[in-house]
């Protein structure tokens, strides 16, 4: 089976991520994963400086582009992002969107929530709620989402992963797992399990679909 991680940050893209690349990508090889998404934080204060759009935004999938060089073609990379409205605290995993995207919409995170998600996919993206049940989240109605993370394997926080599960399964809800890696006392240890190799944002977002894969998850111990 091939390991994929659906939720990893990196340091100077997403503030609160502080693990050097160079040993996140250590981990990450160590742990044999075939894929990693990159989900940056994409946030109201994203795209808030004086420097050219198309600056910002390359800035912002600068990590994916680290991450990439580090693996050295032996782990896959797909840029992605971790979108939150300014509606509320809540955080969305957003699959299938680039740079062309976000030169066309980069006031997305100032959007309506329910039009930031058309949006999204009318441009053939999926969007799945993250840690649903995190402190200061708030749990959303399912029928505009494309699923919610039921393993979250960040062991600074409580994601509540067992009420997830729960409400994935009461409404029918696509899950997926993700490790949510900021820290060197973080580990990847979640994501899904495939039986063919994903390369690309086409090939994630099929798997999405059709669900044709295995979740996996576990909370690494925590030490700081």
């Amino acid at each position: 089976m091939y390991k994929t991680e659906l939720h990893l940050h990196s340091r100077g893209v997403s503030a609160c991520c502080d693990c050097p690349p160079e040993i996140a990508a250590e981990y990450y090889l160590e742990a044999g994963y075939s894929t990693v998404t990159v989900t940056d934080h994409f946030t109201p204060a994203t795209l808030q400086s004086d420097r050219p759009l198309a600056e910002q935004i390359e800035h912002f999938f600068s990590g994916a582009e680290t991450y990439r060089s580090l693996f050295g073609g032996r782990i896959d990379v797909i840029p992605a992002m971790e979108l939150r409205f300014a509606e509320n605290y809540n955080d969305y995993l957003v699959y299938g969107i680039g740079p062309d995207f976000l030169l066309r919409n980069p006031e997305l995170p100032m959007l309506p929530r329910s039009e930031g998600i058309a949006r999204i996919h009318d441009a053939g993206g999926m969007i799945y709620q993250a840690h649903p049940f995190r402190d200061n989240m708030t749990v959303m109605n399912p029928k505009d989402l494309d699923g919610i993370e039921i393993f979250n394997a960040h062991n600074h926080h409580d994601s509540r992963n067992e009420l997830a599960a729960a409400f994935a399964v009461h409404h029918a809800l696509p899950g997926i797992a993700g490790s949510d890696f900021h820290h060197t006392f973080n580990r990847p240890t979640a994501g899904i399990l495939t039986d063919e190799p994903i390369h690309n944002a086409n090939e994630l977002l099929r798997v999405l679909r059709d669900r044709n894969y295995e979740i996996f998850g576990s909370i690494f111990p925590y030490k700081k």
